[in-house]
């Protein structure tokens, strides 16, 4: 006999809500959202970069450029501390010393200028590398003003030992009036003084290139020192002339300039003539194209002696030592009309000389119509 069915009986009322199906769907579904929230995606992983928190990706690039930041600030002061310390060191081992510097050209007039030059310097130097310097321009000061500048020429400096002339030429401007006077005041009454050179230079070595180069030397300069050491020395005196109001002498002088500084070319110059300390006319120089050239020269001055009431007894005494053939002129540049050129007036005005003759009656010459009688007759 066939035992009775035991299972539910599934009825309209009761259609397959069984609750194991149930259960098994909501398990089913777990499932799923555990597998959806296994594929979500996860946050980015920082690092901590100072104060910022960057990814993986930003941090590599932040360390990379912080790194290149710092090299180039190291190269920044290697170049400006280190570098241009090498350069600046080996521009201080280029000792300069002064040659001579002459005047060769002038310009006249009261508010000239231009001024012609030839400047030679003797340059030594020991240097680690071999450079080469930019053309530039070099400044000539006194105490501490500029008052021309001339064109330095390209240099190229070798290593090991060096010494070696550098002749500069050409034309500049007296910039400033009032030191050149000063300078020139000096150099006509000392016999030593100073003069400052001033350069910013630019240095082409070991493929670098550096600009701003200080460059400033101190030149000892010797002095005319007013022709005293040696004294200008009269080789011939010739009576040239005379009336009732002038005497007229020309002089044939030989002078030894020991000054560095030629004044070539720098034309007449118009001097006062005393005598024993007293005013007697002027003395003209007689080539003005020759000027006063460093070493010696000889030298013509065409001499006017005025005579007046006032200088009568000066004049006697000075016909009398010319006829014993020894006599000393005393010459200055108190002369308004001592220069025509203008920024050379104030230096020469301080020009002082002695000048004498000593050659008995070998160096004396009387013209025929002003002989020693004559002389004597118009006093």
């Amino acid at each position: 006999m066939t035992e009775p069915y035991s299972g539910e009986v599934q009825t309209p009322t009761n259609p397959y809500h069984r609750d194991t199906d149930l259960k098994s769907v909501t398990v089913a579904d777990n499932d799923v959202e555990k597998e959806f929230k296994g594929t979500a995606e996860s946050p980015k992983k920082t690092k901590k970069f100072f104060w910022w928190r960057l990814t993986k990706g930003r941090w590599i690039a932040a360390v990379v450029g912080s790194v290149v930041v710092v090299i180039g600030v190291i190269l920044l002061i290697l170049w400006f501390a280190v570098v241009g310390a090498i350069f600046q060191h080996n521009a201080n081992k280029v000792h300069v010393a002064l040659n001579y510097l002459d005047i060769v050209g002038v310009e006249k007039g009261a508010d000239a200028r231009n001024i012609d030059v030839v400047l030679s310097l003797r340059l030594k130097h020991h240097i680690s590398f071999h450079a080469k310097t930019d053309a530039t321009k070099v400044q000539l000061v006194y105490e501490g003003e500029k008052f021309a500048a001339l064109d330095l020429p390209a240099l190229d400096l070798k290593t090991g030992k060096q010494e070696y002339d550098l002749l500069i030429t050409g034309n500049t401007e007296v910039t400033n009036l009032d030191a050149f006077a000063k300078l020139g005041k000096l150099l006509v009454t000392d016999k030593t003084l100073s003069l400052d050179v001033s350069a910013k230079l630019t240095a082409h070595a070991l493929g670098l290139t550096k600009g701003g180069l200080k460059f400033e030397r101190t030149l000892d300069v010797n002095g005319l020192n007013n022709f005293k050491d040696p004294l200008p020395v009269i080789d011939i005196l010739t009576v040239e002339g005379c009336d009732t109001s002038t005497v007229k002498i020309g002089i044939n002088a030989s002078a030894y300039n020991v000054a560095q500084v030629g004044l070539n070319g720098v034309g007449a110059l118009n001097l006062s003539l005393y005598y024993n300390n007293e005013y007697l006319g002027y003395a003209m120089s007689a080539m003005p194209e020759l000027g006063v050239p460093r070493g010696y020269s000889h030298q013509l001055f065409d001499i006017v002696v005025a005579l007046t009431a006032s200088t009568t007894t000066a004049v006697s005494t000075l016909i009398k030592q010319i006829a014993l053939g020894t006599v000393e002129f005393h010459l200055t540049g108190d002369n308004e009309y001592i220069t025509e050129v203008g920024y050379l007036k104030a230096p020469l005005e301080m020009l002082d000389i002695s000048i004498s003759y000593k050659n008995q009656l070998k160096g004396l010459v009387f013209d025929p119509k002003c002989s020693l009688t004559t002389l004597v007759s118009l006093l």
